[in-house]
């Protein structure tokens, strides 16, 4: 996937800037990801080491 418009540098922009910006919802998206798969990740260890 192309970079356009500099949007590594707008990442923190996007997260307290909702205009209507489809970066938005990715990155709402990648967020929501990246917590469920956190828990998910802390429960398998929890039941491995318990």
């Amino acid at each position: 996937r192309t970079v356009l418009r500099g949007e590594s540098s707008r990442k923190g922009a996007d997260l307290l800037d909702s205009s209507g910006d489809p970066d938005t919802s990715k990155t709402a998206a990648s967020w929501f990801g990246a917590c469920i798969f956190l828990i998910v990740a802390a429960t398998i260890l929890r039941s491995f080491f318990l």
